[in-house]
């Protein structure tokens, strides 16, 4: 790999700058116009009801509402009620860069806020392209041409909103020519400007999208060991301390998490991952290939399907795993060449390199897989790891051309090269009437949005239904996961009962209280101090018609309707009364039927109380071990009760207990350090807990 130590070639400052001005400009005309994204209404149009849109903006929405702010620990005020929702669990590393768009929603809006970080993202990816193929000496005509593809890549535009964090892979290339700087004896260690660029750069990718980071992570990882191999000790440092910079970034980012983690136990049911997800999300050689829907080529696209979309079936993310026809010779030249040399007994590039090892990690069975049986399931997408495979491509060609052809050549090549992948890559066209469409159903949920908060007090509460837990489920029946935060996004000063991570307590009464009769849960959510229910119809087979039935029979009045949400007035009573709920908050495995074991030497449950006043509180249960040792049992921090326990030997727990805290902690020590039970299950437990019950 070769640099060029100029100033990106022989050309003025003036002209330097002219390029990525003009690329970034081709960007946003083709994305605009081809979007129909030229007017301030259709800027912001946008589907909430498909995909996680919702979720980002949602999210956003917190950040713009003040409530929450990065690094911070994270508690919602309108969410989650009638408590805050409790968002610590979820570690999200791009929080400045969500809090980026709802801070810009401040000025222009959320949904416009939202798309514009899209075009953003489009752009940055297309300079950040450029950047480094001039680095690399690429000419003009295919550096820009490459940033072109790069930037309005199949890949972006599956992404999208949706998935902004990973849209935002801008900072991929950048990453890749670290890591040959890394490779190269001396190219940063003696060139302080360098060293200080390389660690921004490394720490910024911390605080993003922790995929791209991680890949980063192993190939800087390669870099020492390559040093330590060839006993060039004095270079090892270099890409160590790329690799702390990453990891001070997203330390730094997460440290939210690490805190609540710290203090509170880590919570098994806000992230679930398991070795079927790293199968099924995997990286698969044909996705990178065959387009998986609505390419422009028709004639690929009818032998894509034919050849392998129909009898494949759709598959985890194969629908943004297409590289585009371009990028994927590129990557085949890449592969070819780098064999051809080895064959040669040649030494391949660093690039040749770096594709291998990508493949052999991302593959469906490969090394995450692998990795997976160990222990490390949270990577489950390796497919995500094609954006480093179209990179690799699209930087190869680019300079294997730029080596070929002359000057004038080159730009008309270059020039058909962009048409031709432009129209391979870009998704099928929206029409005008899909574009109103989506501006008209935004405008029907602020309409609604302005209905409710009109006909509720300030800073009045909303429980929603049907109840839905927060993140990543499945489908109710047509409601998509994260519609809840359809209102929410509109409206300032509401709550609402939606939001909370689960998991932990602060939800586990909604589940319950909804499970109830009409009748029994309009009372329930007046006494909690509700000032409305809301139905999404989407959520119902019926469209709620029983329950919206059910709810004007009881006389309830309609503050805010529309096609798909309807909300109706509750009286709330003043008596300041909670959800009485028990959360199992710390050190805690999920439910095994009436079961749960302490994965930690100390586990706690919390008892919430439903008013101000002391109250006794039954509380029983079986308590049992798989080694000998002393449980005590300590009730808001003062011992209750003590067992010396014996395997087979279970023991009853059955006291009253008066609750004199809005959250009592009723918390199991245990002497003795958890172990592996020895029948094949991998956690380490302590003691289980099984009928528990309160009254």
């Amino acid at each position: 790999m070769t640099y060029d130590r100029q100033n990106l070639d022989v050309e003025t400052k003036t002209r330097v700058w002219v390029q990525p001005l003009a690329l970034s400009v081709a960007v946003v005309l083709v994305w605009c116009v081809y979007f129909r994204r030229t007017s301030w209404d259709a800027l912001g149009a946008l589907n909430l009801t498909h995909g996680d849109a919702a979720l980002v903006l949602g999210t956003a929405k917190a950040y713009m509402d003040g409530d929450i702010w990065p690094v911070l620990q994270k508690f919602v005020a309108h969410l989650g009620a009638p408590f805050s929702a409790n968002w610590n669990d979820w570690p999200v590393t791009e929080d400045f860069l969500i809090a980026g768009i709802g801070w810009t929603g401040r000025l222009v809006g959320l949904t416009q806020a939202g798309n514009l970080f899209v075009l953003l993202a489009h752009v940055l990816a297309a300079v950040s392209f450029w950047f480094v193929a001039k680095k690399i000496r690429v000419s003009s005509a295919f550096a820009l041409m490459g940033g072109l593809l790069y930037g309005l890549s199949v890949y972006a535009f599956a992404r999208g909103l949706s998935h902004i964090v990973l849209a935002m892979y801008w900072h991929v290339p950048l990453l890749l020519m670290l890591t040959w700087w890394t490779y190269t004896p001396c190219l940063i260690r003696d060139d302080m400007r360098k060293t200080v660029a390389a660690c921004a750069v490394a720490f910024i990718a911390g605080t993003l999208n922790p995929y791209y980071s991680w890949m980063a992570v192993q190939l800087f990882g390669f870099a020492f060991v390559l040093h330590v191999v060839r006993k060039q000790y004095a270079s090892c440092w270099v890409p160590v301390l790329l690799i702390a910079c990453i990891g001070a970034g997203f330390f730094c980012s997460n440290i939210d998490t690490f805190s609540y983690v710290w203090g509170h136990g880590k919570n098994p049911g806000a992230i679930e991952r398991d070795l079927a997800d790293l199968q099924l999300y995997g990286l698969r050689v044909p996705d990178l290939f065959y387009p998986f829907q609505g390419n422009n080529l028709h004639f690929w696209q009818r032998i894509a399907t034919r050849l392998y979309v129909s009898r494949a079936g759709s598959q985890g993310e194969m629908w943004s795993t297409y590289l585009g026809l371009v990028p994927a010779v590129g990557l085949l030249g890449l592969i070819c060449s780098g064999a051809y040399r080895v064959l040669l007994g040649h030494q391949p590039s660093a690039m040749w390199w770096q594709a291998i090892w990508i493949f052999a990690y991302s593959v469906v069975g490969g090394v995450n897989l692998l990795l997976g049986s160990l222990g490390l399931t949270l990577f489950r997408a390796t497919n995500r790891f094609s954006i480093f495979l179209l990179t690799l491509g699209l930087l190869f060609l680019c300079q294997w051309a730029s080596r070929r052809l002359d000057p004038r050549a080159a730009w008309v090549v270059a020039a058909a090269i962009a048409v031709f992948g432009l129209w391979d890559q870009l998704p099928s066209r929206p029409s005008a009437q899909d574009v109103a469409n989506e501006v008209a159903a935004l405008q029907i949920d602020r309409e609604f949005a302005a209905r409710l908060q009109a006909g509720i007090p300030s800073n009045g509460m909303v429980f929603q239904l049907p109840v839905a837990e927060f993140p990543e489920i499945p489908p109710i029946v047509a409601m998509n996961d994260y519609e809840h935060f359809r209102p929410y996004i509109f409206t300032s000063g509401v709550r609402y009962s939606y939001g909370t991570t689960k998991g932990r307590f602060e939800a586990a009464w909604q589940a319950t209280t909804a499970g109830k009769s009409v009748a029994q849960m309009v009372d329930d959510l007046e006494a909690y101090g509700f000032d409305a229910v809301l139905i999404n119809r989407r959520g119902y087979l019926d469209r709620g018609e029983a329950l919206i039935g059910e709810l004007r029979q009881r006389g309830l009045d309609v503050v805010s309707d529309s096609p798909d949400l309807v909300a109706f007035r509750l009286a709330p009573s003043n008596a300041g009364k909670r959800p009485e709920v028990v959360g199992f908050a710390r050190n805690w495995s999920t439910a095994e039927g009436p079961n749960r074991w302490a994965v930690g030497r100390n586990a706690t449950v919390i008892l919430a109380r439903g008013d101000a006043n002391d109250k006794p509180k039954r509380v029983s249960f079986d308590l049992a071990v798989l080694r000998e040792q002393k449980v005590d049992v300590l009730w808001n921090g003062t011992l209750v009760d003590s067992f010396r326990m014996t395997p087979g030997e279970p023991k009853r727990f059955d006291r009253v207990l008066t609750m004199t805290q809005a959250f009592n902690t009723l918390e199991l020590r245990s002497d003795t350090e958890p172990a592996l039970p020895g029948n094949g299950d991998p956690r380490m437990l302590s003691f289980k807990l099984s009928e528990f019950s309160t009254n």
